[in-house]
């Protein structure tokens, strides 16, 4: 009759019985969702191993394991080629293999190669390589499987630690979540992106994911990103509480990570806001420290700072005024501190290997609120109705200083065609929506994540607080 009939494939979620929580947030379908369409002899899903048992500088070794299903109910001989390129997309090794499959049936096979003079995988230099499986029937090719992979040499020694190629590590990691803030649980890999790179920037090379398995798309970013990855199946492993353990803020971490020179100032606030409920245990915190000069509640008082630094010294001026220098070497835990009067005005360290200085950091007292600056980490967007731009909000005074200590109330306006699709400001004790037009500053900050529509031109992001403080930016969309 030439009636064409549609299939329906409807993918549910029931989460009555078990409800989600804190160790695996969400219980809906957040991760992306896709149908395989494969020939009835076809390699199957994670159907390939790739491994590298021996590495010189001249030549590595590629071991590939590959599944393959035969979904004929009748044999079929075909031919497995597997071919190794490198990043460029030139073949460095190539394997074919005649195997003839039983009907209804899978079978795994090993093919090997070697790669000459192979570029090493590691943190600092993440080359991948891609292993290429096709099968033929004759001469028509019925299905081609991708494998990204890296070449390395990894040996976990009671004696020496982690030894990457030969050369001694140290981990230098955190913990996360799979969710994304203000986006929830759902996946997107530009969000997930910018975190690993923010990660990056402090010297990051490895994540432990907790507490369950991760989206894939986020292994593929650790890959070419340089992350080494402990991908936790699910915590508590025998009982229901973890040891205390102190979690350093991100100056420190730099400072005991980065082979960089570096050097930061901290100040201890006892009046700070608690940011911890109190039901929480100790490892979720951090000391009450704030990396800012403006603090009029401790005129004509003593205030409590901390430097972080790899360099061996450190001078501290105040307005001019030197405090002297202060040795690395003295302070075993990195946390080089001083106790001075607070004035305001303008704080510097500088940081000096040998007779030479290596870096140096400042900060500024702030003065009054006097406007709205907006920043964006992407000003041109697709119009796919998809991907999304942060777009940093904080209240500035006249020199363009950031107000620490004056929260206001934002409301935003978005004009053109896209969606305001997440606010957020870092306060964990914040009860206010992640969804909406206004948000509350937290120390001068807010974070907008704007999406695009499908009609290309221009977003405007208009920022008011107050009925006073005023800022916009402007996104470019493009088809």
């Amino acid at each position: 009759m030439g009636i064409l009939w549609e299939n329906v494939i409807a993918v549910k979620v029931d989460n009555t019985l078990l409800p989600p929580d804190r160790w695996y947030s969400g219980a809906g379908i957040y991760r992306n969702v896709g149908l395989i369409y494969t020939d009835y002899l076809h390699i199957t899903e994670w159907g390939t191993t790739i491994t590298t048992p021996e590495i010189s500088p001249d030549e590595a070794k590629v071991s590939a394991r590959i599944q393959v299903s035969n979904h004929h109910e009748h044999a079929v001989g075909c031919t497995i080629m597997t071919e190794i390129l490198d990043s460029e997309g030139e073949v460095k090794g190539k394997i074919e293999k005649r195997v003839t499959l039983a009907g209804l049936a899978s079978e795994e096979m090993e093919q090997e190669t070697r790669v000459l003079e192979p570029e090493l995988w590691s943190p600092d230099h993440p080359v991948l390589y891609e292993a290429q499986t096709t099968i033929y029937c004759g001469n028509t090719e019925v299905d081609r499987y991708r494998t990204p992979f890296g070449i390395r040499e990894v040996i976990l020694d009671s004696q020496t630690g982690l030894l990457l190629n030969g050369s001694s590590l140290k981990l230098k990691g955190v913990c996360i979540h799979h969710d994304l803030g203000c986006l929830g649980a759902a996946y997107h890999d530009t969000a997930m992106k910018r975190r690993l790179e923010k990660l990056k920037e402090m010297g990051c090379n490895s994540i432990r994911f907790a507490h369950n398995p991760m989206a894939p798309e986020l292994l593929d970013l650790c890959d070419p990103m340089g992350f080494l990855v402990v991908d936790e199946a699910f915590d508590k492993w025998k009982s229901l509480s973890y040891e205390h353990v102190f979690k350093p803020v991100s100056y420190l971490q730099q400072s005991l990570w980065s082979d960089q020179p570096v050097v930061h100032i901290a100040a201890f606030n006892d009046h700070m806001k608690s940011e911890y409920n109190p039901t929480w245990t100790m490892h979720w915190k951090s000391p009450a420290m704030e990396d800012h000069w403006t603090f009029p509640e401790y005129a004509g008082k003593l205030i409590r700072l901390v430097t972080f630094t790899n360099c061996e010294r450190v001078e501290l001026i105040v307005n001019e005024e030197s405090y002297g220098e202060r040795k690395l070497a003295d302070y075993p835990n990195h946390l080089i501190l001083w106790e001075l009067p607070y004035t305001p005005g303008k704080i510097r360290v500088i940081g000096r290997n040998g007779n030479q200085q290596v870096c140096e950091h400042e900060l500024t007292t702030a003065g009054l609120p006097y406007a709205l600056k907006l920043e964006a980490d992407r000003t041109t967007l697709p119009a796919d109705g998809h991907e999304i731009s942060h777009v940093e909000v904080t209240v500035i005074d006249q020199q363009r200083i950031v107000v620490p200590n004056q929260d206001v109330n934002l409301s935003f306006e978005l004009h053109g065609d896209g969606c305001i699709l997440g606010i957020d400001n870092g306060d964990l004790t914040s009860e206010e929506s992640y969804q909406g037009q206004g948000r509350r500053t937290h120390r001068g900050r807010c974070l907008v994540i704007v999406q695009s529509g499908d009609v290309a031109g221009e977003l405007v992001l208009q920022a008011s607080a107050d009925g006073a403080l005023q800022g916009e930016i402007r996104l470019k969309i493009t088809e």
